[in-house]
C-alpha cells in the first residue's frame, strides 16, 4: 500500500515538475492543491475559533466569579465551549491530516529521476538534500510561528501567549533542519496558506458566525 502511495505521488510530483519546469514550484502547487482539499475542514475550524472568541467575555465571566475548584472551572468551560460546537484542541486536526503526505513526501522525494532543483533554492543541487545554510528551515519556523500568531489574531485573545509560539517556532526548526527541501517548502507553503486562511476567510466570516442564544 506504501509503495502505491509512493508511486502515485512520485508521478504528482513527476507531472507537476513538467508544467512547472521546476521541482521545486511543482511541491508548492502539490501543497497548495492539498490546502484546497482540505479547506472544508479549515474552514470548520475557524468558524470554531471565531465563535470561541465571541464565548470569551463568557468564559472570562465565569472564571472571575468561580469559587470552587480550579480543574472543575476547566471541565465547566470546556462544557460551555461544546454546547455550542467549539472544540478546542480540534486546530490539531489539520497538522494530524498533513502528517501522512509529510511522510510520504519525504520517502518519494529521494527517487525521483532526471534534474530535481528549484530555482528557488539554487544552492541545493536535489530537494531531496538539507538546505546547508538552513535558510529554509528558518523561513519554515518563523512562517509556522507567524500561523500561531495568525490563530490568535482569530481568536481576538485579550493577551498573545508569546511562550507557546516560541515553542512552535522552535520545534518546526527542529523538524526542519536537516529535512529534504520538498518537506522545507511544503511547510512553508502550508504556513503561508494556513496564515491567509485564518487572517482571510476569518475577517470575511466575523459577525457572520453567532453563537446560539
Amino acid at each position: 500500500m506504501l509503495n502505491y502511495l509512493k508511486y502515485y505521488l512520485t508521478q504528482c510530483i513527476a507531472h507537476l515538475a513538467y508544467v512547472t519546469h521546476d521541482t521545486g514550484m511543482a511541491v508548492i502547487l502539490f501543497t497548495i492543491i492539498v490546502r484546497i482539499a482540505l479547506f472544508p475542514l479549515s474552514l470548520k475550524l475557524i468558524k470554531g475559533q471565531l465563535l470561541q472568541a465571541q464565548l470569551a467575555p463568557k468564559l472570562k465571566q465565569i472564571s472571575e466569579s468561580w469559587t470552587g475548584d480550579k480543574s472543575q472551572l476547566l471541565q465547566h468551560q470546556r462544557k460551555v465551549l461544546g454546547e455550542n460546537g467549539v472544540k478546542p484542541l480540534s486546530s490539531l486536526w489539520i497538522l494530524i491530516v498533513q502528517s501522512p503526505v509529510f511522510f510520504l513526501l519525504y520517502r518519494t522525494v529521494r527517487h525521483l529521476s532526471g534534474p530535481s532543483g528549484t530555482i528557488l533554492v539554487p544552492w541545493v543541487a536535489h530537494i531531496a538534500l538539507a538546505d546547508p545554510l538552513h535558510i529554509v528551515p528558518v523561513a519554515g519556523a518563523v512562517l509556522f510561528a507567524g500561523f500561531s500568531f495568525a490563530n490568535y489574531l482569530l481568536s481576538q485573545v485579550d493577551h498573545i501567549q508569546w511562550l507557546p509560539i516560541g515553542v512552535n517556532f522552535g520545534m518546526t526548526l527542529l523538524v526542519l533542519w536537516s529535512a529534504p527541501i520538498a518537506v522545507a517548502l511544503y511547510y512553508v507553503t502550508s504556513s503561508v496558506w494556513g496564515s491567509l486562511e485564518r487572517l482571510g476567510v476569518g475577517k470575511l466570516l466575523q459577525g457572520r458566525v453567532a453563537i446560539e442564544g
